[in-house]
């Protein structure tokens, strides 16, 4: 039997998501909601419902646990019981960039427009155009965050290793204790 029509909160409520992957369950049983008609709770960022209880999550994105979950606000009608969502297409988001997928500098400057930016070297990238792909990312975007898998080699380096010049580890220990051998020592 239902005794309330709503509840709005702030709760940890179990079963529901987190983030995506990581799911509540040390918080209050769904079952001690089953008095109301309508439960609406923040607090968890992604958007879910089950049963009664609906978590409105996040009305734009905050951190990269946000990235491409669909942000904005929901607005419940007292009359018809109704919710409705409108979905934030105003405020910054995470974007990904790959190195791999990059179609044009223009393309940059849209997409890093006020956002969040990762960048991610995937592949070699001639050193001037990786300059000029960073410069417009920081002046166009709220923040940049780079990850260089690429082992910093440009495409056009010409990389030549000759072994002779490598040096075992054995040898380079020993090459730095006769290096300090003969140093003093300021141990007090």
């Amino acid at each position: 039997k239902k005794y309330f029509n709503l509840c709005l909160g702030h709760f940890n409520i179990n079963g529901f998501e987190i983030i995506r992957g990581v799911t509540e369950d040390k918080g209050l049983n769904p079952s001690d909601f089953k008095v109301f008609d309508y439960v609406f709770s923040g607090h968890f960022h992604i958007r879910n419902k089950i049963g009664n209880i609906q978590y409105l999550g996040s009305p734009y994105e905050i951190t990269w646990n946000d990235w491409k979950d669909i942000k904005g606000i929901h607005v419940f009608d007292t009359e018809t019981k109704e919710t409705r969502f409108y979905e934030n297409t105003s405020s910054p988001k995470h974007v990904v960039i790959t190195s791999s997928k990059i179609e044009s500098i223009n393309v940059i400057k849209q997409i890093s427009k006020n956002n969040f930016i990762k960048l991610i070297i995937d592949k070699p990238i001639k050193p001037e155009l990786r300059i000029e792909i960073l410069n417009i990312i920081e002046n166009n975007s709220t923040s940049l965050e780079l990850l260089d898998e690429s082992n910093n080699i440009s495409i056009d380096e010409d990389i030549e290793i000759d072994i002779e010049d490598i040096a075992s580890p054995m040898s380079l220990i020993n090459a730095y204790c006769s290096e300090i051998k003969d140093k003093p020592t300021n141990i007090d």
